[in-house]
């Protein structure tokens, strides 16, 4: 009965460990926007678009670090799951070997 129970541990920690290293394969994606036509908006329509534009930059390059640190806690839990699913594994097995 107890190597049922260290195997379904096994199972589900292998698979979280899976599924945090699938999900650090994927990044943030960029920010975008769209420009309005404005036929002949002037200078405050230039001053405003450069700010927009200073914007989506930062805020970009904010993603960017973002999407950096969650893929480093993603392998994080995911090796940390790894581990717990070796130890469920070699406790399943010493649950076979005969006292």
């Amino acid at each position: 009965m107890l190597s049922i129970i260290w195997f379904f541990f096994m199972t589900v920690f292998f698979y979280l460990g899976y599924a945090q290293y699938r999900n650090s394969r994927s990044a943030l994606r960029t920010f975008r926007i769209r420009k309005p036509a404005i036929p002949d908006g002037g200078e405050e329509s230039a001053h405003a678009a450069g700010v927009i534009d200073d914007f989506v930059e930062d805020f970009n390059q904010y993603l960017e670090i973002l999407s950096r640190n969650i893929k480093t806690q993603y392998l994080i839990a995911s090796g940390t799951y790894f581990l717990a699913g070796l130890a469920a594994l070699v406790s399943w097995i010493l649950g076979f070997i005969p006292k």
